[in-house]
């Protein structure tokens, strides 16, 4: 019996070591789930949590060579970054889409390009007011983003930031910030309205496309052009601000804008270019005649007004389209409106009047 009794202690010790065994293994292969991702920064993943402790900048991945924890990126719900990260890196959590929240230290002041692109189910982002710089395409594809505050230090939202973001409903631009990028907002289907603060002078090309539900935007005093496709495709759009800054509008920049009643360009505009209002079906432009246009710039508006300042009054002078009733402004660019000896054009116009 006593033999019996050592060969199953034997056995149960055995087994036991066995046990502690796989679990030393267990545990050491979680622990090897680490490494630095900057000069003084480490990084570790545990179950389902990606940790970034240390101090200072963060590695720049790119869109084909992926951070180190990529391979679990499928697994990663939640993010902890340390206080002391200064710079978080291109690409760093490029296709992370299982995590919704993230909060950035007040220590960093950069984002780098691609940083959370294509995160889709992020949902709420803490920006410190120490930040400075968010980088292009930094959170396109972010399907599930709802709001963004832009810290007052960011001066240029950068190329296609948010591009893609469906579901962002609500945006604060902080005054400072002096430029859009191209594209920065493109298809942000959700986006009702923008306040683009004065400090604003350039916005880039395409930077509010595709955003069917917009439905006012104030372009402010200093922007010297309205860049290609910059409104396209907002079809919800019915009132634009267009400033006496504006020297020219290019190609397409409100084409397929068809709830657009009402725009007035300045008389110092020089250049309206091809397609620039095509298809705002319900929009009567009110254009100076100085200005260079396209044959095509109003196709299938409303109408063209033409319009010329004479000692401080503002002459309608031509009326382009197919509308039988036109209402027309009491003021263009600050000038009493005067209409005598309109000539229709290549179109037809009935009645008038001024209001």
């Amino acid at each position: 019996m006593r033999k019996i009794y050592l060969t199953a202690a034997a056995i149960f010790t055995a087994l036991s070591i066995i046990a502690n065994g796989l679990f030393s293994l267990r545990v050491s292969a979680v622990d090897i789930e680490s490494g630095y991702c900057g000069e003084d920064l480490v990084w570790s993943f545990s179950i389902d949590t990606l940790t970034i402790t240390g101090t200072g900048e963060m590695e720049d991945y790119k869109y084909d060579e992926h951070a180190p924890w990529y391979e679990y990126r499928e697994s990663i719900t939640k993010i902890d970054l340390d206080e002391g990260i200064t710079h978080i890196g291109n690409y760093a959590f490029h296709k992370c889409f299982r995590f919704s929240t993230i909060r950035i230290p007040d220590s960093v002041k950069s984002i780098g390009d691609g940083a959370f692109f294509n995160s889709g189910f992020l949902q709420y982002i803490e920006f410190p007011d120490s930040l400075e710089h968010i980088g292009v395409y930094a959170f396109a594809d972010c399907y599930f983003l709802k709001e963004i505050s832009i810290p007052k230090g960011v001066k240029e939202i950068d190329q296609g930031t948010f591009d893609d973001c469906w579901r962002l409903k609500t945006v604060t631009i902080p005054d400072g910030v002096i430029s859009i990028g191209y594209w920065a907002f493109d298809n942000c289907k959700a986006l009702e309205s923008i306040d683009i603060p004065a400090s604003v002078k350039t916005i880039g090309m395409g930077a509010f496309t595709n955003c069917p539900v917009l439905r006012s935007a104030a372009i402010p005093e200093g922007v010297e052009e309205i860049l290609d496709y910059t409104f396209e495709n907002c079809s919800a759009l019915e009132s634009v601000i267009i400033p006496d800054s504006v020297k020219a509008i290019r190609l397409a920049a409100f084409e397929d804008c068809q709830s657009l009643e009402t725009v007035i360009v300045p008389e110092n505009v020089e250049a309206i270019a091809l397609f620039a209002f095509q298809n705002c079906k319900n929009a009567v432009i009110y254009y100076p005649s100085s200005a260079e246009v396209n044959e095509r710039s109003f196709e299938n508006t409303k109408a063209a007004v033409k319009y010329e300042v004479r000692n401080g009054k503002a002459y309608i002078t031509e009326i382009t389209g197919d509308t039988d009733r036109i209402v027309f402004p009491k003021k263009i660019s600050g000038h009493e409106v005067v209409y005598e000896d309109v000539s229709s054009g290549a179109g037809i116009y009935g009645y008038c009047e001024i209001i």
